[in-house]
């Protein structure tokens, strides 16, 4: 019954961080009303052009939506997998086992690699906003900030997920 209360707490954590990520980047968009960087004269070369032939988004720039979804997911994952690992006192008279399955360090290992290739993924989107030109520098970086952050205040270990 533990696990699944534990993954119900997760998907909890997960959908509400999601959604409320997505909600302050449109809010944001809506205010500050940034064109993107093809709809600029001066920012539109042939570089940017010939990346983004059609699909081109129709919405405001600033923030990326994309990268605040992204590490916002990958920040929850990550919170996930790092805080529920249970660290193994050492029993003198038992030898540390370091497979994943029996609650060694490998286990911890792998899980934080596991978190460290979900912000990979996170940050892989984040450049790609950058390089179609779709986005500024600068939107890509906050939308990765709004994201880790409101992942960070909706923290799993937050009464809301108990």
């Amino acid at each position: 019954f533990e696990l699944v209360h534990h993954n119900a707490r997760f998907i909890r954590h997960f959908a509400l961080s999601m959604v409320a990520c997505w909600l302050l980047v449109v809010g944001i968009k809506n205010v500050v009303r940034r064109p993107r960087p093809f709809n600029n004269p001066v920012m539109l070369s042939k570089l940017f052009a010939s990346r983004l032939q059609s699909n081109r988004p129709t919405d405001y720039s600033f923030p990326s939506g994309h990268a605040a979804l992204a590490f916002c997911g990958a920040t929850v994952i990550a919170l996930h997998l790092i805080l529920n690992t249970k660290r193994k006192t050492v029993n003198k008279n038992k030898p540390l086992h370091t497979s994943p399955n029996r609650g060694g360090m490998g286990g911890v290992i792998n899980r934080n690699l596991l978190a460290v290739a979900c912000y990979l993924g996170a940050a892989t989107i984040a450049f790609s906003r950058i390089y179609l030109g779709v986005h500024y520098v600068g939107d890509v970086v906050v939308g990765a900030g709004i994201g880790y952050f409101v992942a960070r205040i909706f923290n799993y270990q937050h009464p809301i997920f108990n």
